[in-house]
């Protein structure tokens, strides 16, 4: 091993440490261990660049004295970041939001509603595919493979965002500094938003306790001659967040009791 690429080596053990710490001093102790992986996984595949990066334009300026096992070394990191940073983005991340947001008490159950909500983009990204494929195989301009062609796909979406993002930065930071620069126009604004934000505020706890006395009245009504373990699991989440609903509902009301129903 060269000294670079021992350079790379530590290089890349060094941003995986700084990702693992940062993310674990920032990250909510419940989150699980997928979902903190993933995210340290998008993280680490990020930042990786700025030692590969180095290490590839050192060996590019020093060509002549490159040999093969070097050559394969940076080809083949360049297709690991590449195709892991594809499949994260397009397939391990949508689904693991979904699976987040489910509303299932089982592993395959939060599975299947994931993959249910997913199937919609997923349909549409084929279609769109299949009739671009379609209309390239009609005007003779279908060159290249699959992986070539999966690169282009993903490269045009990507600028497609960025220059969607961008043009809406452009437009709209320098006109949240404008405003912020003029006091009484921004107090005007707040005090606007205080008045909407009351409003939500009252209609909120109206409904939640509504959802309270929902909660209490089927906790109520179950039965104790049928047991079943998923619906036990299920009835002791429903106790557990009606606890955490009521100490929600007294800071909205200002300490006051929540109505028994």
């Amino acid at each position: 091993m060269t000294a670079s690429a021992a350079l790379v080596a530590c290089g890349s053990v060094f941003v995986f440490v700084a990702c693992a710490v940062t993310l674990y001093h920032f990250a909510q102790k419940e989150v699980g261990w997928l979902s903190f992986s993933t995210s340290l996984l998008g993280f680490v595949l990020s930042f990786i660049i700025i030692a590969l990066v180095p290490y590839d334009v050192s060996e590019a300026l020093g060509r002549d004295d490159r040999d093969s096992g070097q050559e394969v070394l940076v080809g083949s990191g360049w297709e690991l970041i590449y195709w892991a940073t594809f499949l994260l983005c397009w397939i391990l991340c949508p689904l693991l939001i979904e699976y987040e947001a489910a509303g299932d008490f089982t592993v395959l159950g939060k599975l299947r509603a994931s993959l249910r909500r997913n199937i919609a983009w997923c349909a549409g990204y084929i279609v769109c595919g299949f009739l671009l494929l379609i209309w390239l195989s009609i005007g003779g301009g279908t060159h290249g493979s699959l992986g070539a062609w999966c690169i282009a796909a993903s490269n045009a979406w990507g600028l497609l965002v960025s220059t969607v993002l961008m043009g809406y930065g452009l437009v709209a930071v320098p006109r949240h500094f404008w405003r912020l620069a003029n006091p009484g126009q921004q107090l005007q604004n707040l005090y606007c938003a205080a008045v909407t934000m009351d409003e939500a505020r009252l209609s909120t706890q109206f409904e939640l306790q509504d959802v309270i006395s929902e909660a209490r009245a089927e906790i109520r009504s179950r039965s104790s001659q049928i047991w079943d373990p998923a619906l036990e699991r299920a009835f002791s989440i429903l106790q557990m967040t009606l606890e955490e609903c009521e100490l929600m509902h007294l800071e909205l009301s200002n300490g006051a009791p929540t109505p028994q129903s």
